[in-house]
């Protein structure tokens, strides 16, 4: 499953992307507040890509006992 957040800038833009959507069958909800959501969607993509970067060996692995720390 994926996640796709897409930010309209107008009333028109909305009414045009909810209409493709549909066309294509696809479920989606809509929200009108989505700074949680925004948030949480950031939060995933910083982890996504430090994953990568230790993957990669730009960046040491932390180890998860020790996160507690830093917040």
């Amino acid at each position: 499953m994926e996640n796709i957040l897409i930010e309209k800038l107008d009333k028109e833009q909305s009414k045009t992307v909810k209409t493709i959507l549909k066309a294509l069958k696809v479920k989606f909800k809509t929200l009108e507040d989505i700074s949680d959501s925004k948030k949480i969607a950031e939060s995933i993509a910083r982890g996504y890509k430090e994953m990568l970067e230790v993957k990669s060996g730009k960046l040491e692995a932390k180890n998860a006992r020790d996160l507690w720390r830093e917040i």
